[in-house]
């Protein structure tokens, strides 16, 4: 499989990429913060990505700023736990502005999930 972007380590990274589009991934199709890593990505489109557990688009442990970004028509499929085809959270931070997550296959568009054992937040504003 392939995936267009991965931080693994503790690191901050920032993500200029215009389009990020039919990758492939177990988790995080198009980008994967797997790490704890903190991750910023600005005008940008991630669409037409998949990963069969869990976030089509991205998958986010850590930190990830996402400002004027477009996350559309990706694809999740996994029978168990909450897998969104949009961006997964589990037990990070996300911060989006300007940002439109929509049109994703899967359980939704968008979840912060891992049971109350991990605190995540999702942090909108300008009427995301």
């Amino acid at each position: 499989m392939l995936r267009a972007f991965r931080s693994a380590f503790l690191a901050s990274v920032p993500c200029a990429f215009p389009t990020l589009s039919a990758n492939s991934a177990w988790m995080g199709g198009g980008i994967a913060n797997q790490g704890y890593g903190d991750i910023n990505v600005v005008n940008s489109t991630l669409a037409d990505n998949s990963a069969p557990d869990g976030g089509g688009g991205i998958f986010n442990r850590g930190i990830l700023r996402m400002t004027n970004v477009t996350v559309v028509r990706n694809q999740s499929w996994a029978a168990l736990l909450p897998h969104p085809g949009g961006v997964a959270n589990k037990g990070g931070t996300l911060h989006f502005t300007n940002t439109i997550i929509a049109y994703s296959g899967g359980d939704g568009d968008c979840a912060n999930y891992e049971g109350t054992s991990h605190e995540g937040t999702i942090s909108t504003s300008h009427n995301n």
